[in-house]
């Protein structure tokens, strides 16, 4: 029997919540901005920035005082009784095995990923610029890297909707199967958002308000008014592929929640890869650490991270597909 060590106590949540409330109250955001700039300088974007963070710790800790609320109120309701048992049953269930062969397949996908952004990263100090046309073909604008990483986006995205749909006719209740839709449905707009929804292809000209608006003057998004999208891209990748496997790894309510939402989890073998896509980064800090090269790194971050969730989707697939998850998910006696 596996023990129950829930994250989410009544003192933890109320905890979290002042603590978010305090960091916005004191500015904590700012301060890290400020501690990790060189110049100690914020422009227009990293004050916007700034801002909606602080935002968005009040919201969340709206949402866990809420929860607290919802948690004291629904005490002997006959819902919260039968999710109780349900979450009692799911613990006490022995845990499939992880496949070690995918494991080490998800790995060594992502390894050689790796291994040729950093070749990519390195050739781009003397071959950035030179018309070298190997480099140009790898690193330029709807080159391999880019085009791979919209790839990747698309071929996950449809592999999360198929997964879900596989099940779809038994689930119950079927808004559970909301979350690997939408995370499909995200990264198949990713894939437009990534190619200009096939601009360069049609020849199409950008709109006249996204012409005005959109710093590349591309039909695109994520460009509209900065590059807003990769600070989005780094939080998630934070939050998505690194924190929350590792507390649906330790604690049973996170990954009970996981498991009944049907939340695709990253595979824990694809964390380090996960972890090290958020070094590559273009910030003044982390270009540092590059030295500075040429070549836009968070190119080289898209890429990693779609390959990433690429691999995610296969696993969920596999385990959606599989006769044990039927048996142990499908069905949740809240009805």
């Amino acid at each position: 029997m596996t023990a129950h060590r829930p994250l989410t106590t009544p003192t933890r949540l109320l905890a979290t919540a002042l603590f978010l409330v305090a960091a916005a109250a004191f500015n904590l955001p700012k301060r890290l901005y400020l501690f990790l700039s060189a110049d100690k300088q914020l422009g227009g974007s990293s004050l916007v920035e700034i801002q909606t963070l602080n935002f968005l710790s009040i919201a969340a800790a709206v949402g866990l005082l809420l929860m607290e609320l919802i948690e004291w109120r629904s005490r002997g309701a006959a819902w919260r009784i039968a999710l109780e048992a349900d979450y009692r049953a799911l613990c006490a269930a022995p845990q499939a095995p992880a496949s070690r062969r995918r494991a080490v397949a998800y790995a060594g996908f992502c390894l050689l990923i790796t291994a040729g952004l950093l070749a990519t990263i390195r050739w781009s100090f003397s071959a950035y610029g030179q018309n070298i046309l190997a480099f140009e073909a790898l690193a330029q604008e709807h080159g391999l890297w880019e085009s791979a990483t919209a790839a990747f986006l698309l071929l996950a995205g449809l592999l999360l909707i198929r997964s879900a749909l596989a099940v779809s006719a038994d689930f119950n209740p079927r808004w559970m199967l909301l979350a690997p839709i939408a995370l499909g449905l995200v990264f198949i707009t990713g894939t437009g958002e990534e190619i200009n929804w096939m601009q360069e292809l049609f020849g199409f000209a950008t709109p006249e308000f996204l012409r005005e608006r959109n710093i590349q003057h591309e039909a695109s998004l994520h460009n509209m008014g900065g590059y807003w999208a990769n600070q989005l891209m780094i939080l998630f990748l934070l939050g998505y592929g690194v924190v929350l496997p590792l507390l649906a790894r330790f604690f049973t309510d996170v990954r009970y929640a996981a498991a009944r939402l049907r939340v695709p989890l990253v595979p824990l073998a694809l964390l380090p890869f996960s972890a090290f896509a958020l070094l590559l980064d273009e910030r003044e800090f982390f270009n540092k650490f590059w030295d500075q090269p040429p070549w836009r790194l968070s190119e080289a971050r898209e890429t990693l991270f779609a390959a990433v969730m690429l691999c995610t989707a296969i696993e969920t697939y596999n385990i959606t597909c599989s006769k044990s998850f039927q048996r142990r998910y499908v069905r949740l006696p809240l009805s």
